[in-house]
């Protein structure tokens, strides 16, 4: 599975290392290009402590390393199966994002918004497929807190709902899901 995380701030890269350490190919987007190299210096450190504190092999290190991509154009996501967005509390921002997301990725794409504050409703009404449109708000700091709340917007599917809980499940996270407000 291809998962594309937009946003490497602290939310973002650990839900790409969560993701990559679950075996997945991952592909991280920033529109800034020294925020995505801090991120992934960030990631590299935090990797190399668990590998000194005996809580990972390096061979595992190397390999969550191996199955992230970090890119600055959205462009990039086309091949994803999920993408996560974890970027700036602005509902605007999130709606424009993920008009742009549904002209790059394809129709079986789950669209998902890590937001706590935002309406899934209110971002799946801007999109033209909004039966895709989910939240997935995982607990800072992601590859820590267990808890995962899955968020349907009323036009997500239910094989959407049930899709995404299997995949959050498939990454040793426990899931629950939670009202839309």
């Amino acid at each position: 599975m291809i998962i594309g995380v937009i946003g490497s701030g602290t939310m973002g890269a650990g839900i790409a290392q969560v993701a990559a350490q679950a075996g997945n190919q991952v592909i991280v987007i920033d529109t800034k290009q020294e925020v995505l190299d801090q991120a992934e210096s960030n990631l590299i450190h935090s990797l190399q402590k668990l590998v000194v504190k005996g809580k990972m092999e390096n061979d595992q290190s190397n390999t969550i390393k191996k199955n992230i991509q970090w890119h600055t154009s959205i462009e990039n996501l086309s091949p994803c199966d999920l993408v996560i967005e974890a970027i700036v509390e602005k509902l605007e921002v999130k709606e424009s994002v993920f008009k742009q997301l549904e002209s790059i990725v394809g129709k079986h794409c789950i669209l998902a918004s890590n937001t706590s504050s935002l309406s899934i409703t209110s971002i799946a009404a801007s999109c033209l497929y909004p039966e895709r449109v989910i939240g997935i708000h995982f607990f800072n700091p992601a590859p820590i807190m267990e808890l995962v709340e899955i968020i349907p917007a009323l036009q997500t599917s239910p094989a959407v709902i049930k899709e995404t809980k299997a995949i959050i499940t498939s990454w040793k996270k426990k899931v629950v899901t939670a009202k839309d407000t």
